[in-house]
């Protein structure tokens, strides 16, 4: 029997939230006790009630008290003893007990079996509503006395009751029409040969046309008796569908390739299937280990007949072969039949008319099994596919004008990149003609039901079903408001519930998801063991004929006539968004130095997050060495973030190591190896972790100096930067002239102030003007000190890694200081306000965080029910004097350092600045928080004020997930990918050039400002921005080619979005630009091509060039570059003022050129930042644009 763990899982049929003490209670029927005891826990095992139960056992034939496993309990096949007077009840982790007399002791159980003389079965008021606790009841009731009775076993009993409960999975029975798939397309190209099947870009290819060069390969690989499986390893094109439906006309089976995967990937696949040929472009075919037959696409297909629609396969023979990832880390190939995949095709048809559409969208990727869909569902009943290019697919706006050039009628895609599409404004209007959205591959959250259905009036449907099943086994129709579930069964398709023993669980109880019918595959290709495991026999029907079965490790319980979808119950968690097989990460660990048993686990942190834990018995084994190692295998979402150390495993009854008794604090914790000489002090604390950082050296202590470091003037000027972000009034002649940290410690220990100009009243035109300033800042300091201590003086709740962004700017020390400036002229509550403020901080965990740490975190605290929001009354004063006084306010907010390691890194502060005019201010700095934030924070302020309907805000995306995310697609990538993209020499070149110009200009921070208006049927103002670019870089660096580091929101990681996330998620990418007048749409092309990879392959700029991760492009670090970003369109007067209360911080030196530029209504304009002074002294550049 497969250990299932599930056991371990608890999901309620209704809230288990505490409403009350009082319990009921039903009589059972007066049989043995065992009988009672046995169909109780027969029924626990169905419905997956209890972790661990509270009850008597013998050990070593004395009774005693026990919290034991439902596993443990059923294995003992005994009855129940007297477990005395000091029974344990109150343990937190018992919901269920059984109880051999009546205990007057405060209910702390869920439900309970009460033995004795008058048994019953006990459950405390609110843990379900009363029919489905009588529902319980029965069934414990039927089974105890049909054991009784007729002297049977419970699971005979269960297998006797099955019959009423297998029919609800069972999908209506349709005829399926035995033609293979190929038949199906010729026969409508012999009936339309003109009719339009495949577009791709410009390209259409009509079915005649599809048919002919489909039948070219098939002559091409009979003639070459090609036999068994043929491997396609095409780009997303029309040739790509040439070829496959090529394959099929030959009566041969293909195995789809995906040209993004690893080369080692495409090599085990390519001879784990044992496939014979390879279709592939040229320079694109060798690979270890294969030594089929290698054919290239031909251009020539000629003009002949069409090929005859006579059969080219039995049904029986296979049609495709496709792999899915696996345990043990290889992936494992899953053959489908013809038979199948016609199946497939007719019951996608019975249940969602495919063939009324005129088009389907191809955005799937080949390696993906919902491609079969989009090809042959659409295909073989004459709807036209329009295949998106690779371009499309990772850019939604280009996606979004695909879909109404080309007048699609259905999509299906993830809700991943449903909503990625939905969420681009420029894509209002894209789903208004789609008739049919499927969704799949992922859960569907309610959110994307409501989105979907307000943008098109499209029929909406969730599919679910595993590759090994051809597809889909189920689908559903979703509306707004009603549950999101996985729905019913296709029909010709049977879905059931079986619990750890294989029985069918009765209605309403939770069991795996188990699925057959024609669609079923015959298993893994080479793999008996997992097929044997997966795809059993099993007893499922009123007739009692075993069946074959595919056991697809996903739990499930049936809502009336719709199937639920409940999670995993094997050892498959899923980490940051990544699922992860627990067996790899064991079957790692075992193999290091002296561990001979090792267990991880996945637990729930503080934020309520799956994190994985690993247990060994080695005392040889160091964390460093365990990451080290591990990292060799594993990518980093696998690598546990503990390890602890037991001396011995604890063991079950049956000798097993007990998993389910090993937690958080089970052994001793195996630290990374800790500094010698620690430093002491705050101060020497914060210089400590900065040349940690800078250096990227762990274990520096307060004896080491700059220079014995091997220090030079950039990293000099880095870590003088960052000393001063974090308060550190820090020199750079100290810091070259000390001789240790802790000398340079007492040169810097007072903190940073800064010249501040206040505007005086002869400054302003109002010399009658009184106000006093210094006391107005100091009452607004005080407060918003007594804000920051609120904020961070609760309990730490966690610890959040920060973003590369984040990394680097406090590396560098070199990030600006933005926020929000939001006015209202209407009577604004005070209490709403600092209620919506407050939830606010307590909604985004970076507003409830400071950094700390080495390596520097986020500390996370836990939220408040209200903070003290700082708020000063102006209304009072003269409009001169208020005028005054808000634009010195502003002055002081937006220019004030932060000192990130003590206080938050944000502020607010709300002014009542006239009898109904209110302002808030909310300036942060970048390295938390980014324009996505902002707007972010933004839009849930405004709908708290509207609405005070708070609970209805748009949930937070996790930053921590985010940074999960971005380190996991930076560990996919190989180091030859990326300098496929990136030439590493030429940019390094552009690198040297940009430095040198910039060093041959006098010291100091220089700025420009640029504004040009937009001509009507000019260009638009991102093209008219680059061009600007490009006149600096030509006229002032006088570069013909520039190295630009292109700012991207960085929140499309792969197939993942992030664009509900409060956090700084920007990213660079490095691009070279020619800076020729007449080169700004190939300029303009480039950066796009640049960002749209990143994007695709989950990359990150600042960890490609950062030596901390030993990113590919880390030497692009040591040298300035010209930074562009490009922050799209603003409305003019609300961004003038908040740039006016910033534009006097310019305190830090840059180290590169900033060259922001964003839009109005009818106008491009720009502010640059430069680590230089113009000798001329101009306000703005010679040369550039009028």
């Amino acid at each position: 029997m497969r250990d299932k763990g599930l056991a371990a899982r608890f999901v309620p049929p209704a809230s288990r939230e505490r409403t009350s003490d009082r319990a009921h209670a039903r009589a059972l029927p007066s049989v043995a006790s065992d009988i009672l005891v046995r169909s109780f826990i027969r029924i626990l095992f169905s419905y997956q009630w209890a972790k661990t139960i509270a009850v008597a056992v013998p050990v070593q034939g004395v009774w005693q008290q026990a919290e034991i496993s439902l596993e443990e309990l059923w294995s003992l096949r005994t009855p129940i003893g007297d477990p005395g007077r000091d029974y344990p009840l109150d343990h937190a982790e018992c919901n269920v007990g059984i109880l051999q007399e009546p205990v007057d002791v405060p209910i702390t159980l869920d439900w309970w079996l009460q033995l004795g003389e008058n048994p019953a079965l006990c459950w405390r008021e609110g843990v379900c509503n009363t029919d489905f606790a009588e529902q319980v009841c029965v069934l414990i009731e039927n089974l105890a006395r049909d054991v009784a009775s007729k002297k049977r076993t419970v699971a005979d009993s269960i297998r006797a009751a099955a019959k009423s409960w297998v029919q609800q999975g069972q999908g209506e029975i349709i005829d399926s029409d035995p033609r293979t798939v190929d038949e199906r397309i010729r026969q409508i190209a012999a009936q339309e040969p003109q009719r339009p099947a495949i577009v791709h870009g410009a390209e259409i290819v009509s079915y005649g046309a599809l048919v002919r060069r489909a039948h070219a390969w098939a002559s091409r690989l009979r003639d070459m008796q090609v036999t068994g499986r043929v491997g396609v390893l095409l780009p997303r094109g029309s040739e790509l569908l040439v070829a496959l439906l090529g394959v099929l006309e030959a009566g041969l089976s293909y195995l789809p390739l995906d040209p993004d995967y690893p080369e080692e990937r495409l090599a085990f696949m390519l001879c784990d299937s044992s496939a014979k040929a390879l279709i592939c472009l040229p320079g694109t075919g060798k690979f270890a280990g294969f030594s089929g037959a290698v054919l290239f696409p031909e251009n020539e297909f000629g003009d002949g007949d069409l090929p005859s629609v006579e059969p080219s396969s039995s049904p029986q023979r296979e049609a495709y072969c496709i792999y899915t990832s696996g345990s043990t880390g290889k992936p494992k190939g899953v053959p489908i039949t013809h038979r199948a995949l016609s199946n497939y095709i007719d019951v996608v048809e019975y249940h969602l008319n495919l063939s009324q559409y005129h088009s389907m969208l191809g955005v799937t990727t080949v390696s993906f099994d919902p491609f079969v869909t989009e090809c042959w569902g659409a295909l073989a009943w004459g709807v036209s596919l329009v295949l998106a290019s690779e371009s499309d697919q990772t850019d939604p706006g280009r996606l979004g004008a695909l879909i109404q050039g080309r007048g699609v009628d259905i999509i299906q895609t993830t809700p991943s990149r449903l909503f990625t599409l939905l969420v681009d404004p420029r894509n209002a209007e894209c789903l208004r003609a789609v008739r049919l959205v499927i969704a799949c591959g992922e859960s569907v959250p309610p959110t994307l039901v409501e989105a979907v259905k307000t943008a098109s009036r499209a029929r909406f449907v969730n599919c679910y079903g595993p590759t090994e099943v051809t597809v889909y086994a189920t689908f559903s129709d979703l509306e707004p408001g009603l549950p999101v579930t996985i729905g019913r069964p296709f029909a010709n398709t049977w879905v059931g519930l079986v619990d750890a023993e294989g029985l069918p669980t009765p209605p309403g109880g939770l069991g795996e998801i188990c699925v057959r019918g024609p669609g079923l595959s015959s298993g893994y290709v080479g793999r008996p063991d997992l097929t044997a495991d997966r795809f059993r026999a099993l007893v499922l029907n009123v007739d009692g004929y075993k069946r074959m079965t595919y056991c697809t490790g996903d739990l499930g319980n049936w809502d009336g006539n719709e199937l639920l979808f409940a999670g995993r119950i094997d050892h498959q968690v899923k980490i940051r968004g990544y699922r992860v097989e627990i067996p790899e990460i064991e079957n790692r660990i075992q193999v290091l130095p002296g561990v001979v048993h090792a267990v991880v686990k996945a637990f729930a942190n503080q934020r309520g997050e799956l994190c994985l834990v690993a247990f060994t018995d080695s005392v040889k084994l160091t964390f460093e060495n365990f990451q080290k190692e591990l990292a060799a295998f594993l990518p980093g979402y696998m690598i546990p973030e503990h390890l602890r150390f037991l001396s011995t495993f604890p063991h079950t009854g049956t000798g097993k190591i007990d998993r389910g008794s090993l937690c958080l604090d089970s052994g001793s914790d195996v630290k990374p190896a800790v500094v010698l000489v620690p430093p002491e002090g705050d101060v020497e604390a914060t210089l400590v972790s900065l040349f940690e950082t800078v250096f990227e050296i762990q274990g520096i202590g307060v004896a080491h100096s700059f220079s014995g470091l091997g220090g030079h003037s950039l990293l000099a000027t880095k870590i003088v930067a960052m000393a001063r972000a974090n308060g550190l009034d820090l020199r750079l002649p100290d810091l070259l002239a000390a001789d240790s940290i802790r000398e340079l410690a007492r040169r810097c220990s007072v903190p940073v102030t800064r010249s501040v100009h206040v505007p005086t009243a002869a400054e302003n035109g109002s010399e009658n003007v009184h106000v006093n300033l210094d006391l107005l800042w100091r009452d607004i300091s005080r407060q918003l000190r007594r804000f920051s201590s609120a904020v961070l003086h609760s309990e730490i709740s966690g610890t959040c890694p920060l973003g590369p962004a984040q990394s680097y700017f406090l590396r560098t020390g070199e990030y600006d200081m933005d926020g929000l400036v939001m006015e209202w002229a209407d009577p604004i509550d005070l209490e709403c306000m600092v209620n919506a403020l407050s939830f606010l901080v307590n909604k985004y965990l970076l507003l409830r965080s400071r950094v700390r740490g080495t390596p520097p975190q986020w500390e996370i605290h836990t939220g408040r029910s209200s903070y003290p929001v700082p708020f000063v009354d102006l209304s009072g004063m003269r409009a001169a004097e208020r005028d005054l006084a808000l634009r010195f306010i502003e002055h002081k907010l937006f220019n004030s350092p932060y000192a990130l390691a003590r206080d938050v890194g944000y502020r607010l502060l709300v002014v009542k600045s006239g009898r109904e005019e209110w302002v808030l201010y909310a300036p942060f700095s970048h390295l938390i928080f980014d324009a996505v934030s902002e707007d972010l924070l933004r839009r849930d302020l405004v709908y708290a004020l509207a609405n005070a309907k708070l609970e209805e805000l748009v949930p937070e995306g996790d930053y921590d997930a985010f940074v999960a995310a971005v380190d996991q697609g930076y560990r996919t990538l190989s180091k030859n990918e990326v300098l496929r993209q990136f030439p590493l020499p030429e940019l390094a070149r552009g690198a040297a050039q940009v430095a040198e110009r910039l060093a041959s200009h006098p010291m100091g921070t220089g700025h420009f400002e640029l504004l040009v208006p937009l001509e009507p049927s000019g260009p638009d103002a991102f093209h008219v921005a680059v061009g600007l670019l490009l006149d600096y870089c030509r006229i002032e660096l006088d570069l013909e080619q520039a190295l630009v580091g292109v700012m991207l929101y960085g929140r499309v990681v792969g197939e993942r979005t992030f664009f509900q996330t409060v956090g700084a998620c920007i990213d660079i990418v490095p691009v070279m630009l020619p800076t020729g007048p007449d080169r700004v749409d190939e300029a303009v092309e480039r950066l796009q091509v640049a960002a749209r990879w990143v994007e695709q392959h989950g990359a990150n700029g600042f960890m490609l060039m950062s030596a901390e991760s030993n990113g590919p492009l880390a030497v692009l670090a040591e040298e300035p570059m010209i930074v562009f970003n490009y922050q799209g369109y603003f409305d003019s007067t609300e961004r003038s003022r908040k740039d006016a209360a910033m534009k006097a911080f310019a305190d830090v030196k840059p180290i590169n050129v900033n060259f922001t530029a964003w839009a109005s209504a009818d106008a491009v304009h720009v502010h640059a930042v430069l680590p230089y002074i113009r000798s001329d002294g101009a306000p703005v550049l010679r040369g550039i644009r009028e």
